[in-house]
């Protein structure tokens, strides 16, 4: 009979865990109720795993016959299918199918619902501190009528304390290691070991089934996730009493001094289990009950099932450890996406021995690193292993304004290195960091994203909807000189740096990576090179293809790089000198090799000429675009497809100049001797000299006139003169009304410009709208803001504009004061009132220009300075000439008055002594104070 599993699927997501170790096809038998033996694998971590076949069949137990069945999906729901395994074929059963697990977004949202519960119940204070010397409780845990341990005491003791290896192969090792020499951790186990060298343990009273869920089968297991959590913490609460005496007084165990045990690991004789996640590793809290050792509270744990022979090693305890040490998970924990930063760092996939954490891990959460520095400006850094030294990573911020929670992070990861042994290659990491999350174990690619994001080959979006797009290759994720595919990271790579919603990051390019023994370079570029002088000549004889150049790819990955002559030496040397660029590939291949910016504004008629070569019979292609700027597509120029076998010149004239030109030289083929390129040139006409042309009409002058040749970066100077009763109507530089304006002048000149000046009748005047305003506010306030309009005609020079106090101006470009200049066509003006103390004032706007007056009338009236607070406190006079009366209403009297400026500086205080008190201000400049008694704030003028 089918049996709907959803409540033990909830059970097994809603535990008692924070955080995990995830595993992965680990070798694992069942035993039916008739005794058949199933040997199948258990994937996942303690919120979500399961058995399964090697072809992904997901396995579950009907919970009312107690054999293990085929999963199959009956709407929302997971259940016992009626196909028992070992009884049938799965992947020839139409019914089946591979991969039966829960929706991605269910296991997220009860995952984030426990994780609420742990920190809802956190006590207040408790801390970590992951400095200094932390000594870790270790407790021995095994089953009535259970497995015994099968490790010694002195093999768990060195997994976690061995010290004679330079090695990472025990965890206190690996702290020392990863945390800089700033972190020793000892470990102390419990029940301590006598010569027999066994373990010893708290033996429990129930069976290992007990702490399983229940079924026909195993009647009596857990039936709910109330019961698993209290079976689970009870268990571990005996543990915790049947060690407390054996604990040493003088241990301490609190390296914090926040009153908690600092961390338990609790070890037990068990391996791991599928479909339930008590008997999984992973790191919880004791949050529903208060359980002390020693005076001290335990409540953060560790778990670990020491007969797993997939998980019980020193990679797993320094996994556990570092949650214990505030670092959330790393990988998805749906198992649904790619992997986020794969082997690169412990908490996503830990190996053996376990690799590094990366520079962002060790930094935000270990705390060991004080700070990872910003590469700003263009440049080469050098960065030293993550391993060896905390000066190992740069961050760069591609757009701090629209995106300022995302940056990149460089860093060295040498597998050379006998503590990062297992990471993945040798070179540079470049990942994102989005620090507006914790951790990548709540992504869902809408609302939440990763923090951390490894940048693989193969992979250009992983983004908004990853299930469509491809993961890429995390194996291809370091950049080093070595390292053929991955070379140069910029939008045009494979792989581009992008942000969590898949948008490109511009301006960004990361390349020439060189790693020398413990440390390595790279070269920073934000702003493209830009070629403004000619004849400019590139003949390759760097290393590598010049930094200034980048390279896009069409198709493959294979680049151009240095070398002297072709691939199979039919072309020993290079064009001239040394070196030459070549394309050459084991594989077909297109990619351009796009030269820097081309600033032609000074050079007329350009021409690029250059030698190249392919020899042998490999059907290679050269073909040679241009275009005149950065959004334009590339235009074909040439095609160059026949076999050459010793080097070729080729010319070709540039069409449509421009000053952000760029030619690309896109070769493409298969294995081969490839295309070898060396000694481009760009040579033309340089143009020193730009004209102008100056033109007036009827009725006024412009000089200089005609044609007026200006040196190229040149200045030049025109003067309008209107004829008597004549004015300038308008003034036209290439083509743009510049208004009523009797001068221009062109600066930095490089290009031709016209300069166009009509005349008409004057009939200059100015006026103003409206010409008079009324303000009122209180005195020490400034009042709201009024507009006023100036309008002028035919007036061809500065406006002033000035007025009295209390009232001020402003224009759109001018902070308020009492005195500006507004443009010769007039603008808008800005007036307001602000009056020191209470009264009427009265004032005259005046706008004068070309010998005309407008005005505007100003009156303003100020109340009596505005209070602030409740009404149980009345000061009197205000404004105060010598002495200020405090009236206090309530029965309760505050214990002191203080008097501050408007620069918040404390000037005078006092003590009150009854409900009537003054206070001499006698002393005091005029201008506006505020007096404080306790909550409430009143504001008085001093005259």
């Amino acid at each position: 009979m089918r049996n709907i599993l959803s409540t033990m699927l909830v059970v097994m997501l809603m535990a008692t865990s924070i955080f995990a170790a995830p595993l992965k096809n680990v070798p694992c038998t069942l035993v039916q109720p008739n005794g058949q033996v199933i040997n199948c694998f258990v994937s996942g971590d303690e919120f979500f795993n399961y058995y399964h076949d090697a072809n992904g069949y997901t396995i579950i137990q009907d919970r009312e016959t107690g054999y293990y069945t085929y999963a199959v999906r009956d709407g929302l729901n997971i259940v016992a299918s009626t196909y028992i395994v070992g009884t049938v074929n799965p992947e020839t059963t139409s019914a089946l199918t591979p991969n039966v697990l829960m929706d991605p977004a269910e296991i997220r949202a009860k995952r984030e619902a426990h994780y609420r519960l742990i920190e809802e119940n956190r006590p207040q204070g408790h801390r970590v501190v992951n400095f200094g010397t932390m000594n870790n409780i270790v407790v021995f845990i095994s089953f009535a009528n259970g497995d015994a341990f099968s490790h010694t005491y002195s093999q768990v003791y060195n997994m976690l304390n061995d010290t004679t290896t330079t090695q990472t192969e025990s965890m206190k090792n690996y702290y020392k290691t990863a945390s800089y020499n700033q972190f020793n951790l000892n470990s102390h186990l419990f029940p301590p070991t006598d010569s027999t060298n066994q373990i010893y343990s708290y033996q429990d009273s129930h069976p290992r089934s007990y702490y399983m869920p229940e079924s026909s089968a195993n009647p009596d297991g857990y039936l709910d996730y109330d019961g698993r959590v209290a079976r689970e913490h009870t268990l571990l609460e005996n543990a915790i009493h049947y060690i407390d005496s054996m604990v040493p007084s003088s241990l301490d165990f609190d390296n914090d001094d926040d009153h908690y045990v600092d961390n338990v690991i609790f070890v037990i004789a068990s391996d791991v289990a599928g479909w339930n996640d008590l008997l999984w590793p992973h790191r919880s809290a004791l949050y529903d009950r208060y359980v002390y050792l020693r005076g001290h509270r335990v409540y953060d744990y560790n778990l670990m099932l020491e007969r797993s022979a997939a998980n019980f090693d020193v990679s797993t305890f320094c996994h556990e450890m570092f949650h214990s040490l505030s670092a959330p998970d790393l990988y998805d924990y749906t198992y649904t996406y790619s992997p986020f930063v794969g082997g690169w760092d412990l908490m996503e996939h830990n190996q053996t021995p376990p690799q590094q954490m990366s520079a962002y891990m060790k930094y935000q959460y270990g705390h060991w690193i004080n700070e990872i520095p910003e590469a700003e400006e263009d440049g080469v850094y050098t960065i030293h292993s993550v391993a060896t030294s905390p000066n190992c990573a740069y961050k760069i911020y591609p757009d701090r304004i629209n995106y300022p929670h995302q940056y990149l992070v460089v860093e060295y990861r040498n597998k050379t290195n006998a503590q990062d042994v297992s990471a993945l290659g040798t070179g540079a990491v470049i990942y994102r960091v989005n620090d507006l999350y914790s951790g990548n174990y709540y992504v869902d690619y809408s609302t939440t994203f990763s923090e951390l994001y490894v940048y693989r080959q193969g992979c250009n979006g992983l983004a908004t909807n990853p299930i469509y797009e491809t993961s890429g290759n995390i194996n291809k994720s370091f950049f080093n000189s070595s390292s053929i595919t991955l070379s140069d990271f910029s939008q045009y790579s494979d792989p581009r740096p992008f942000y969590s919603n898949g948008s490109t990051m511009p301006n960004i390019r990361l390349f020439d990576f060189q790693s020398a023994g413990d440390s390595l370079t790279f070269r920073l570029v934000r702003h493209e090179t830009v070629i403004d002088t000619f004849p400019w000549q590139e003949s390759f004889e760097n290393p590598s293809v010049p930094y200034y150049f980048t390279q896009q790819y069409s198709y493959n990955y294979t680049y151009w790089r240095t070398r002297t002559g072709n691939q199979n030496g039919t072309i020993s040397t290079a064009h001239t000198g040394e070196k030459n660029a070549i394309f050459y590939g084991t594989t077909s291949g297109t990619t351009k090799l796009v030269t820097p910016v081309l600033d032609f504004t000074f050079l007329a008629n350009p021409v690029l000429s250059f030698w190249y070569g392919t020899a042998g019979t490999a059907a290679y292609t050269l073909n040679v675009y241009y275009k005149n700027s950065a959004s334009a597509e590339w235009t074909l120029l040439q095609t160059y497809n026949n076999v050459t076998s010793a080097w070729t010149q080729q010319t070709l004239n540039l069409p449509n100049p421009s000053s952000t030109y760029y030619i690309a030289f896109e070769a493409s083929g298969v294995n081969g001797t490839g295309i070898i390129l060396d000694d481009l040139q760009i040579t033309g006409t340089p143009i020193t000299e730009f004209t102008i042309t100056a033109s007036a009409g009827v009725h006024g002058q412009i000089s200089p006139q005609g044609n007026v040749i200006v040196p190229a970066h040149g200045t030049q100077v025109f003067t309008i003169t209107p004829e008597t009763d004549y004015t300038v109507d308008q003034l036209l530089v290439d083509g743009v009304n510049q208004g009523q304006r009797l001068s221009y002048t062109f600066e930095n000149v490089v290009a031709a410009h016209s300069i166009e000046a009509s005349f008409k009748i004057a009939n200059p005047s100015l006026t103003v709208s409206p010409t008079s305003l009324i303000f009122s506010t209180a005195g020490g306030d400034t009042s709201s803001t009024k507009s006023v309009y100036v309008m002028a005609t035919d007036i061809t020079e500065d406006i002033n504009v000035s007025v009295d106090e209390p009232f001020l101006v402003s224009s759109d470009v001018t902070p308020w004061c009492h005195q500006l200049s507004l443009p010769y066509n007039g603008g808008m003006l800005y007036v307001c009132f602000a009056p020191q103390w209470g009264g009427y004032a009265s004032s005259t706007l005046n706008v004068t220009g070309a010998g005309l007056t407008a005005s505007v009338s100003l009156t303003g009236t100020a109340t009596g300075v505005e209070s602030y607070g409740n009404n149980n406190i009345q000061i009197y006079p205000n404004p105060v000439e010598n002495t200020l009366q405090l009236t206090f209403d309530g029965s309760q009297l505050p214990e002191k008055a203080e008097i501050y400026d408007l620069c918040g500086r404390l000037i005078l205080s006092c003590k009150i002594v009854d409900s009537n008190t003054t206070i001499n201000v006698s002393s005091l400049n005029s201008g506006v104070y505020f007096i404080k008694a306790d909550d409430v704030v009143k504001k008085f003028v001093k005259k």
